[in-house]
């Protein structure tokens, strides 16, 4: 389900370098996506589909500033 894969977020972000200050917003979008999602029963609705693509374009920011891995 779409608000399990939303969970995951924050976890996947801990095992990056980002800052505890990048990840804090990330980690408080995603809770909260998350929560709205399991209370809409996993419906997209327009408020909760603009919400989940304003934390896909955080998340595509914030790929964007963490520095490239050396062994690539």
């Amino acid at each position: 389900m779409i608000s399990d894969i939303v969970s995951w977020i924050p976890e996947i972000a801990a095992d990056t370098n980002l800052t505890e200050q990048d990840w804090i917003p990330l980690d408080d979008a995603a809770q909260l996506l998350s929560r709205d999602l399991r209370a809409a029963q996993n419906t997209l609705t327009p408020s909760i589909r603009e919400r989940a693509v304003a934390l896909c374009e955080q998340i595509d920011q914030l790929v964007a500033r963490m520095p490239k891995d050396p062994r690539t």
